[in-house]
């Protein structure tokens, strides 16, 4: 069973200022073994964001670039690129020299025909994002990060929601109630002595006035069905859904991963209610719906089916 760091902290019990060390020995002092741990950030080194001041044409190139990018310190650095999707001001994730990338990619300063390269602009699949996390972002060339909620010189963990620790138990048979995120809430709870935090199902209303207004519903078999209940809703907007919601539908499968099929490419579309809804829900819609599809394994289900 894994356990997600940084949710755990924002929705459940707050142990941001505990240590992943003290944090698995705790546990697994307490009864719940830690098989491994690890973070997120682990495979992406030394990459920030920079804002391109200016480019000039490369000499010895009809396709190159020359950028001088600010990067968070004293003075701006040189980086050559051959994206053509990049203007001035845009914000760009640059690699520095002696950076690392997913897959063990070393990025070190050098020269790209004569002229000084001291890192590299990355495209959103360098640094292992796809499509599906970044919707409506342009697939081809450099990331610009110009609609990011950024700064110049972040750690670009920060940006695409790395900077986590995840944390695989070996739940027990006679503890089936830890095989859920909350139950494992619950352990670091009283393990730590924190209290926790619990989320309660909360419907908005609005002050549009009289739904009769809008909505006409008739009842003939009212003996057959003595109530009903409906509820409208009114200007909804299409729009990719927030960061937080994508990164945390990526989280879920990820964490479950083993259990699903492979092979499917698998398309999620969260609904308005999901802004609201507690972890605990979106992961037991996601893989019910999962589960219905026939790509995810039975056993799985029945260790969340309560969620």
């Amino acid at each position: 069973m894994k356990l997600n760091r940084k949710w755990l902290n924002e929705e459940f019990v707050d142990l941001s200022n505990v240590s992943d060390k003290e944090f698995v020995e705790t546990l697994t002092v307490f009864g719940q073994k830690v098989e491994t741990w690890e973070r997120l950030d682990a495979e992406i080194k030394n990459v920030v964001v920079g804002k391109v001041l200016s480019m000039v044409r490369h000499p010895n190139s009809d396709h190159m670039w020359i950028c001088q990018v600010d990067v968070g310190g004293d003075a701006p650095v040189q980086i050559v690129t051959g994206a053509q999707n990049v203007h001035e001001g845009d914000l760009v994730p640059a690699a520095l020299h002696n950076s690392w990338l997913p897959g063990g990619v070393h990025i070190t300063k050098g020269k790209l025909r004569g002229e000084p390269s001291n890192g590299m602009l990355c495209s959103f699949s360098e640094l292992g994002l796809t499509q599906n996390d970044l919707p409506g972002v342009f697939a081809d060339g450099i990331w610009i990060l110009n609609d990011e909620d950024c700064t110049i010189g972040e750690d670009i963990n920060l940006v695409i929601g790395n900077d986590d620790t995840v944390v695989d138990f070996e739940i027990t048979n006679n503890r089936p109630d830890c095989y859920s995120i909350i139950g494992l809430a619950r352990e670091a709870a009283a393990a730590f002595g924190k209290p926790m935090r619990h989320h309660e199902p909360v419907v908005h209303g609005s002050d549009a006035g009289d739904i009769y207004d809008h909505l006409d519903v008739d009842v003939p078999a009212t003996k057959l069905c003595n109530r009903y209940t409906s509820r409208m809703v009114a200007n909804v907007k299409i729009a990719p859904s927030p960061k937080w919601l994508r990164r945390r539908l990526r989280e879920i499968y990820r964490l479950h991963e083993g259990q699903f099929a492979r092979g499917y490419d698998i398309v999620v579309v969260a609904r308005t209610a999901a802004m609201q809804a507690p972890y605990r829900q979106l992961e037991g819609a996601y893989l019910r719906l999962a589960g219905k599809l026939g790509i995810y394994a039975q056993q799985a289900q029945e260790e969340t089916k309560d969620t």
